[in-house]
């Protein structure tokens, strides 16, 4: 379904910047439970939404990449800034280093930093706010060329809790307004 994207059987041409990028840029359909840690695992919602992501302008040697959820899909100014993400090589020739700042969350001021491992498919981000006391750390596992799966865990003074889901690339066109 998408132009720039990989087949899972070749996840390692991943370890490239440009490839993940390519990977992905589009637009996303997520879908996320949301439950408490302990007790009995309590469930406290599901959420639908749509995400897009593009490339921006970048004066690293990496891709800068905007995720933006699509307020009203056919109207592209309607769209809310969420995360900006850098990639970059990493030291070591196997991973993609990632910074990404997030645009929306009061407690989290600082970049989030992770990394993306070609040979598992799996892209890692970590934010922690030690003066907040929170800590988010964020799973998207490859799965195959229009799939993530996603795992988010945040623990905070109030508690903690894992939103836990998948993302699916769409194409808006089959959407009518």
């Amino acid at each position: 379904m998408a132009a720039g994207a990989a087949a899972l059987g070749e996840a390692s041409a991943y370890g490239d910047p440009r490839a993940l990028a390519g990977y992905l840029v589009g637009t996303w359909k997520q879908c996320f439970e949301e439950r408490d840690f302990g007790g009995v695992f309590q469930h406290r919602r599901a959420s639908n939404g749509v995400v897009d992501i593009h490339a921006a302008a970048c004066d690293d040697p990496g891709v800068r990449l905007q995720w933006c959820t699509v307020v009203a899909p056919h109207r592209p100014p309607d769209r809310e800034l969420l995360y900006s993400m850098t990639l970059t090589p990493a030291t070591s020739s196997s991973t993609v280093a990632v910074s990404c700042r997030t645009h929306r969350s009061p407690l989290c001021d600082a970049p989030a930093v992770g990394h993306f491992v070609p040979g598992a498919n799996s892209l890692t981000l970590t934010d922690a706010e030690p003066g907040a006391g929170a800590v988010t750390s964020a799973t998207y596992r490859v799965v195959d060329e229009d799939t993530m799966a996603v795992v988010v865990t945040e623990c905070t003074a109030d508690g903690a809790r894992v939103l836990m889901g998948s993302m699916y690339r769409i194409d808006l066109a089959q959407y009518p307004a």
